[in-house]
């Protein structure tokens, strides 16, 4: 699903996964570019031995947000309400049990 498409596309994506059945946590954390892709293939490989040793939890998501950032440091922290705002991404993630 890497592509670039409008924010009210992007915030629809995790609808079918999250669905009303089952419990849910939504976290994440922070990430910068260039990130080494051993890194990112082992944290792949934990998190999939983690969901797959654990009963119900094959719908859970890890996602790389690689959303530009140009626009939004444009403007300070104390001026906006949304406080994750630099130059950085997100990685998030949905445990579904």
């Amino acid at each position: 699903m890497t592509a670039m498409m409008p924010y009210e596309t992007l915030n629809s994506t995790l609808n079918h996964a999250a669905g009303y059945d089952g419990r849910k946590q939504f976290s994440g954390g922070a990430f910068k570019l260039p990130i080494a892709p051993d890194l990112v293939q082992r944290l792949f490989d934990d998190f999939s031995a983690f969901i797959t040793t654990k009963e119900g939890m094959a719908g859970s998501l890890m996602l790389w947000e690689t959303i530009p950032y140009t626009q939004t440091i444009k403007v300070s922290n104390d001026k906006m309400a949304f406080s994750n705002r630099g130059e950085y991404y997100n990685l998030a993630t949905m445990l579904k049990w």
